[in-house]
Protein backbone atom coordinates (compact mmCIF):
# COMPACT_ATOMS: atom_id res chain seq x y z
CA UNK A 1 0.00 0.00 0.00
CA UNK A 2 1.37 3.26 -1.05
CA UNK A 3 0.57 5.77 1.90
CA UNK A 4 1.94 9.19 1.94
CA UNK A 5 3.51 10.86 5.07
CA UNK A 6 0.45 12.68 6.44
CA UNK A 7 -1.95 9.22 5.44
CA UNK A 8 -0.08 7.14 8.79
CA UNK A 9 -1.74 6.92 11.68
CA UNK A 10 -1.17 9.54 14.87
CA UNK A 11 1.39 7.97 16.43
CA UNK A 12 0.15 9.61 19.90
CA UNK A 13 -3.44 8.70 19.69
CA UNK A 14 -2.54 5.08 18.80
CA UNK A 15 0.25 4.41 21.28
CA UNK A 16 -3.02 5.38 23.70
CA UNK A 17 -5.29 3.26 21.70
CA UNK A 18 -2.82 0.59 22.15
CA UNK A 19 -2.81 1.08 25.78
CA UNK A 20 -6.52 0.51 26.36
CA UNK A 21 -6.39 -2.32 24.36
CA UNK A 22 -3.51 -4.20 26.33
CA UNK A 23 -5.73 -2.70 29.64
CA UNK A 24 -8.99 -4.18 27.81
CA UNK A 25 -7.08 -7.32 27.27
CA UNK A 26 -5.63 -8.31 30.78
CA UNK A 27 -8.66 -7.17 32.28
CA UNK A 28 -11.28 -9.88 30.85
CA UNK A 29 -8.11 -12.91 31.01
CA UNK A 30 -8.02 -11.64 35.01
CA UNK A 31 -11.65 -11.50 36.29
CA UNK A 32 -14.56 -11.82 34.58
CA UNK A 33 -16.43 -9.86 37.06
CA UNK A 34 -14.15 -7.17 35.97
CA UNK A 35 -15.99 -7.06 32.36
CA UNK A 36 -17.44 -3.61 32.42
CA UNK A 37 -13.10 -2.10 32.51
CA UNK A 38 -12.86 -4.40 29.68
CA UNK A 39 -15.89 -3.08 27.89
CA UNK A 40 -15.26 0.54 28.33
CA UNK A 41 -11.46 0.00 27.65
CA UNK A 42 -11.92 -1.76 24.18
CA UNK A 43 -14.66 0.79 23.14
CA UNK A 44 -12.54 3.62 23.79
CA UNK A 45 -9.56 1.88 22.08
CA UNK A 46 -11.78 1.13 18.97
CA UNK A 47 -12.51 4.83 18.78
CA UNK A 48 -9.11 6.40 19.62
CA UNK A 49 -7.73 3.69 16.86
CA UNK A 50 -10.34 5.36 14.13
CA UNK A 51 -9.40 9.34 15.43
CA UNK A 52 -5.76 8.25 14.83
CA UNK A 53 -6.22 8.01 11.02
CA UNK A 54 -8.79 10.55 11.30
CA UNK A 55 -6.27 13.36 13.00
CA UNK A 56 -4.70 15.71 11.22
CA UNK A 57 -0.79 15.83 11.91
CA UNK A 58 1.96 18.18 10.43
CA UNK A 59 4.45 16.32 9.15
CA UNK A 60 6.57 18.43 11.19
CA UNK A 61 5.97 17.22 14.48
CA UNK A 62 6.76 14.07 13.30
CA UNK A 63 10.42 12.70 13.87
CA UNK A 64 12.24 9.68 12.80
CA UNK A 65 14.72 8.45 15.03
CA UNK A 66 17.74 6.79 15.26
CA UNK A 67 16.42 3.38 15.43
CA UNK A 68 13.74 3.98 12.16
CA UNK A 69 11.30 4.80 14.01
CA UNK A 70 9.03 7.53 14.66
CA UNK A 71 8.03 10.27 17.79
CA UNK A 72 4.83 12.00 17.38
CA UNK A 73 5.70 15.86 19.43
CA UNK A 74 1.77 16.08 19.97
CA UNK A 75 1.77 19.67 18.89
CA UNK A 76 -0.56 20.85 16.70
CA UNK A 77 -3.26 18.90 15.49
CA UNK A 78 -6.76 17.98 15.36
CA UNK A 79 -8.80 15.27 16.30
CA UNK A 80 -12.38 13.99 15.34
CA UNK A 81 -14.72 14.10 18.53
CA UNK A 82 -17.40 11.77 19.02
CA UNK A 83 -18.20 8.34 20.37
CA UNK A 84 -19.87 6.71 17.28
CA UNK A 85 -17.72 4.24 15.22
CA UNK A 86 -19.84 4.32 11.61
CA UNK A 87 -19.76 8.26 11.92
CA UNK A 88 -16.07 8.10 12.28
CA UNK A 89 -15.41 5.57 9.97
CA UNK A 90 -17.34 7.64 7.28
CA UNK A 91 -14.92 10.81 7.65
CA UNK A 92 -12.09 7.60 6.66
CA UNK A 93 -10.31 8.38 3.47
CA UNK A 94 -11.15 6.14 0.91
CA UNK A 95 -7.97 4.78 1.02
CA UNK A 96 -8.07 3.99 4.85
CA UNK A 97 -11.69 2.78 4.83
CA UNK A 98 -11.04 0.54 2.04
CA UNK A 99 -7.73 -0.95 3.25
CA UNK A 100 -9.57 -1.43 6.66
CA UNK A 101 -12.46 -2.97 4.65
CA UNK A 102 -10.17 -5.57 3.37
CA UNK A 103 -8.79 -6.81 5.96
CA UNK A 104 -11.88 -8.07 7.06
CA UNK A 105 -12.54 -9.20 4.00
CA UNK A 106 -9.68 -11.26 3.70
CA UNK A 107 -10.32 -12.59 6.78
CA UNK A 108 -13.82 -14.17 5.61
CA UNK A 109 -15.45 -12.70 7.96
CA UNK A 110 -19.59 -13.70 8.02
CA UNK A 111 -19.90 -9.88 8.57
CA UNK A 112 -18.73 -6.52 7.00
CA UNK A 113 -16.61 -4.32 8.89
CA UNK A 114 -19.52 -1.83 8.65
CA UNK A 115 -21.72 -3.98 9.71
CA UNK A 116 -19.73 -5.13 12.74
CA UNK A 117 -18.97 -1.44 13.78
CA UNK A 118 -23.01 -0.57 13.56
CA UNK A 119 -23.75 -3.08 15.93
CA UNK A 120 -21.33 -1.86 18.51
CA UNK A 121 -22.07 1.89 17.50
CA UNK A 122 -22.04 3.85 20.36
CA UNK A 123 -20.74 0.99 23.15
CA UNK A 124 -18.92 3.49 25.24
CA UNK A 125 -21.47 5.93 25.75
CA UNK A 126 -24.14 3.18 26.33
CA UNK A 127 -21.85 1.13 28.72
CA UNK A 128 -19.80 4.13 30.81
CA UNK A 129 -22.58 4.13 33.22
CA UNK A 130 -23.16 0.44 33.74
CA UNK A 131 -25.28 0.71 36.39
CA UNK A 132 -28.02 2.79 34.69
CA UNK A 133 -29.63 0.11 32.32
CA UNK A 134 -29.55 -3.74 33.72
CA UNK A 135 -30.85 -5.48 30.90
CA UNK A 136 -27.81 -4.43 28.13
CA UNK A 137 -26.10 -7.37 26.78
CA UNK A 138 -22.92 -7.35 24.90
CA UNK A 139 -20.33 -10.41 23.28
CA UNK A 140 -17.03 -8.69 24.79
CA UNK A 141 -15.27 -11.65 22.85
CA UNK A 142 -16.47 -10.13 19.56
CA UNK A 143 -15.74 -6.60 20.94
CA UNK A 144 -12.15 -7.29 22.26
CA UNK A 145 -11.38 -9.26 19.15
CA UNK A 146 -12.45 -6.14 16.56
CA UNK A 147 -10.13 -4.26 18.62
CA UNK A 148 -7.46 -6.21 18.27
CA UNK A 149 -8.11 -6.75 14.55
CA UNK A 150 -8.29 -3.09 13.65
CA UNK A 151 -5.49 -2.10 16.27
CA UNK A 152 -3.12 -5.00 14.03
CA UNK A 153 -4.33 -3.19 10.76
CA UNK A 154 -3.86 0.47 11.69
CA UNK A 155 -0.42 0.03 12.98
CA UNK A 156 0.73 -2.33 10.17
CA UNK A 157 0.61 1.04 8.03
CA UNK A 158 3.06 2.63 10.20
CA UNK A 159 5.32 -0.65 9.80
CA UNK A 160 4.63 -0.41 5.77
CA UNK A 161 5.64 3.34 6.04
CA UNK A 162 8.96 2.33 7.60
CA UNK A 163 9.50 -0.49 5.32
CA UNK A 164 9.25 2.14 2.33
CA UNK A 165 11.16 4.73 4.10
Amino acid sequence: MNLDFIETPNQAILACARSYLLSAELIEKQDAQLELGAILCSSFSIELLLKSLLSNSSPQNIKKIEDNSFIYNGISHKTEYGHNYIELFKKLTPTHSSYLSNIFNLENEPESLESILESYDGTFIKWRYGYEKMNKSINVTKLLLLNRKLYDAISNLEVEYKLRA
